[in-house]
């Protein structure tokens, strides 16, 4: 009886097992390293979330306040410009000196805020675009919250320790995928060394100075002094291959919270769990049909409008949970009527992936839908196929149309 009551416990476990493993056959992958470090893995072409731990616990800003500085600097201004700092000053790290009697390109300052970690020069160039620091502050606030940062919040542009401002690896991720988009922000992000006068500006994220792989990679670390210990904020950035290649893969790989050189190996062993574990294929075709539709009672295939790609386990085959469809106003299927042109973009397609991302990606038409033609201008366009007959028509629409007039004369004139 014994052996038949665990026999049956052991044949419920592997059903439950089973059903699991079909509702939930393909999710995150479990984070390989574990602790009280917050880091993220992103593939920043559809912000797919490959690893992750306390991504939305608070964190330190200070990088996060450089860099969002510089950005809107960019923004404003060209790298070229030379300007006035208002104060002399000098770095904390005492690296980096200011004279309110000398001229800085922009381009200098923004390296020496992003890659030497300096906080004068952030505050020089927040108070060359605002009337003051606090002002710029503001305009940082508002960036965040236009790049849906939603938790993050800046008091300072310099990254000093403040009690109020806060942000998250994964609002960090979003910030940087934004910022890549930025050329001259990229350019120096993937710098090792830079110059500042005859200073060499050495970026001090190890992950990029000691690289000793064929990826190209770029990157900065933050470094800030908590309560019990000082701490590192890792910002890494990868890409596996020359971008035309269909297998390579752009990753962001942030690390918060670690000590010492522990952000290179929590780094590393991040980036080598993702290249044994996932692949970027190929999830639909250009041409491949999406959807399909009756326009003025004929088929019409709505199309992928080019390649897709997304990352993937090298394991599981199917990746797609289910699909919707986002239709631009006057596209939707109770709504769209001819003339339809192929290639037309008719909307979006969401493909939702068992792993929580979602895959936005343009749909086309196939084909061209003609207006269909009325009764009586298909009669006319039939006409004008014989030119004696429609010569001759005319010519009694002509007449008819004198005969009438003639009518009309004669009555007013007999009156």
């Amino acid at each position: 009886m014994k052996s038949l009551k665990t026999s049956c416990k052991i044949i419920l476990i592997v059903i439950i097992l089973s059903i699991l493993n079909t509702c939930f056959p393909y999710v995150t992958a479990q984070s390989p390293v574990q602790g009280t470090q917050n880091y993220i893995v992103m593939e920043l072409e559809h912000e797919q979330i490959l690893y992750k731990l306390n991504s939305e616990k608070e964190t330190n800003s200070s990088i996060l306040n450089r860099l969002m500085t510089c950005l809107i600097t960019m923004d404003y201004q060209s790298v070229t410009t030379h300007i006035t700092p208002k104060k002399d000053s000098i770095s904390r790290n005492e690296r980096f000196r200011l004279s309110a009697k000398e001229q800085y390109s922009i381009d200098s300052l923004i390296k020496a805020t992003m890659l030497g970690g300096a906080d004068n020069t952030a505050i020089a160039l927040a108070e060359h675009i605002a009337a003051s620091e606090q002002e710029f502050v503001g305009l940082m606030n508002e960036k965040a919250k236009q790049l849906g940062l939603k938790n993050t919040f800046f008091a300072n542009v310099d990254g000093s320790p403040n009690e109020l401002q806060h942000t998250t690896v994964l609002d960090m991720a979003k910030f940087i995928k934004h910022s890549l988009k930025n050329p001259h922000f990229k350019s120096i992000f993937m710098q090792e060394l830079a110059l500042w006068d005859d200073l060499v500006i050495s970026n001090g994220n190890k992950l990029v100075i000691e690289n000793n792989t064929s990826y190209k990679v770029g990157g900065v670390l933050g470094y800030f002094n908590n309560i019990t210990t000082a701490q590192n904020i890792s910002i890494f950035y990868v890409e596996t291959g020359p971008t035309e290649f269909k297998d390579t893969m752009k990753l962001l790989i942030i690390v918060a919270g670690s000590t010492d050189e522990q952000y290179v190996q929590t780094s590393e062993l991040l980036l080598e769990n993702v290249l044994n574990n996932y692949k970027r294929d190929q999830l639909v075709k250009e041409g491949e049909i999406i959807y399909d539709m009756v326009v003025d009672d004929e088929k019409l295939n709505v199309v992928a409008a080019s390649d897709v790609y997304c990352i993937m386990p090298k394991d599981i085959g199917n990746v797609l949970q289910n699909k919707s469809f986002t239709f631009i106003e006057g596209y939707g299927p109770d709504e769209i009527r001819p003339p339809i042109t192929a290639g037309t973009i008719l909307g979006t397609a969401n493909y939702h992936l068992k792993d929580g991302s979602i895959i936005r990606f343009s749909m086309k038409a196939d084909r061209d839908i003609e207006l269909k033609k009325t009764t009586i201008k298909s009669l006319l366009d039939k006409i004008r196929e014989y030119d004696e007959l429609y010569t001759l028509l005319i010519a009694l629409l002509i007449l008819e149309a004198i005969i009438l007039l003639l009518k009309l004369v004669a009555k007013i004139s007999s009156k």
